[in-house]
């Protein structure tokens, strides 16, 4: 599994570290990941080395605020201004630098929580993909998306962009469905594995609280990724396949498939696929039935 650093200086002048995982030999297909809120790139590397093992590439980079390059201070911080546009384009010219290594005609994007958010507003951006695989995602209806944007934008006027949003993280995951578990511990909604939620809680590189510009700019790129007029203008012929596990309070406990399905297939995309893991939390790569979801997902790779 030979590790490369790629560079891309974003617009902003912002440098953003692209980790590539290139397999041994000539690879079938090359992935970019993108992770989710409160995590970084190092907690994947189980399921590279799954796909570098069956002859994938892979890529992967910290979003920004995230990442073990910061101090814990740091941590959670989003851009100052227009984080929801940011997100989304670091990740399109992360994609465009990854085009020209060229090992592979196949290149696959997948995203994880916040991460399938930001992959799905790029999706309908840039329809360079082979594939998009989008895992644990998020489904708010149009009124209540546009009122958490209005809220969340006027809590960063109130309060300020940068100061720690703890009152709003009370608010989302201090709810029944997100303590509705064991009652071991907070974090129990990610994995039903006890020793994966354990290892999270004792890394400080994950689980902390972000800022309330961080949560507004969660809110913009939620409310695009489910718009159904950012929706159309992705290619209806693009292979996409949603992932889930219907134990997972951020997509409602598979209500969000059956709402994002019913978009999907009204906009005509044709090779829209939808898979509900049974007794699955929000962490399919690091939940009990993990290997059966990343065998699922070399297979669709496969096949892209």
């Amino acid at each position: 599994m030979p590790l490369k650093t790629i560079k891309v200086i974003q617009p902003d002048k912002y440098t953003t570290k692209v980790l590539a995982y290139l397999c041994e030999g000539r690879p079938c297909a090359s992935v970019m990941i993108i992770h989710g809120m409160a995590e970084y790139s190092g907690r994947y590397e189980r399921f590279i080395e799954f796909l570098n093992a069956n002859s994938v590439d892979c890529y992967i980079y910290d979003q920004r605020g995230h990442g073990r390059d910061l101090t814990v201070s740091q941590l959670g911080h989003s851009p100052a201004k227009n984080g929801y546009d940011i997100f989304i384009k670091d990740a399109i010219n992360v994609a465009a630098r990854i085009r020209k290594i060229k090992r592979t005609e196949s290149f696959v994007l997948f995203g994880h929580s916040f991460g399938s958010l930001v992959a799905r507003n790029v999706a309908c951006a840039d329809n360079g993909f082979s594939a998009v695989i989008i895992s644990s995602t998020q489904y708010n209806p149009p009124l209540t998306a546009a009122v958490m944007c209005v809220f969340s934008g006027l809590l960063c006027l109130i309060k300020g962009r940068r100061k720690i949003a703890y009152d709003v993280n009370n608010m989302i995951f201090g709810t029944k469905d997100y303590t509705c578990f064991e009652g071991r511990t907070a974090f129990d909604w990610i994995s039903s594995d006890h020793t994966e939620v354990s290892r999270y809680m004792g890394d400080p590189y994950c689980g902390y609280v972000c800022d309330y510009g961080f949560y507004h700019d969660l809110s913009v790129v939620s409310r695009r990724a489910n718009k159904k007029s950012v929706i159309a203008r992705g290619d209806r012929d693009m292979k996409i396949l949603f992932i889930g596990g219907d134990k997972d309070p951020v997509g409602s406990f598979g209500k969000a498939h059956k709402k994002i399905k019913g978009i999907y297939k009204r906009l005509g995309y044709a090779n829209a696929r939808f898979k509900l893991y049974p007794d699955c939390r929000h962490e399919l790569l690091n939940d009990k039935k993990r290997d059966i979801v990343m065998k699922d997902i070399l297979e669709y790779i496969q096949k892209a």
